[in-house]
């Protein structure tokens, strides 16, 4: 989210110690995973980090030929949702919505 007085980010951790594998994609060599996840907030020149939970990851594998993954079956997406004031994050896997990989999370407001 960003506006013209404060920017927030929200990020998942990908960290040897810190994620957990959820199931693993064969056809699209690609590993669902549960990880920490961070929102930052940057506005009036300072900026906080908060812990926001856990979220999900998708880690891919060596592609054959350097093909690019096919985004269609294994990608996360994000929005911001005004009237919530939160941020809407979720993964498609093998094709399908992860139901265990959708969340909400809100936007600290002044």
């Amino acid at each position: 989210m960003r506006s013209l007085t404060k920017t927030v980010v929200l990020s998942v951790l990908h960290t040897l110690t810190g994620c957990s594998p959820i199931r693993a994609d064969p056809v699209g060599n690609a590993t669902l995973k549960r990880c920490p996840m961070r929102l930052a907030i940057y506005q009036n020149g300072r900026s906080t980090v908060a812990d926001a939970g856990s979220g999900c990851f998708i880690e891919y594998g060596a592609q054959p030929n350097n093909v690019r993954p096919d985004l269609a079956r294994n990608g996360a997406m994000g929005a911001y949702d005004v009237q919530a004031k939160s941020i809407r994050a979720g993964i498609v896997f093998q094709g399908e919505i992860a139901p265990e990989c959708q969340f909400r999370v809100p936007v600290p407001q002044p």
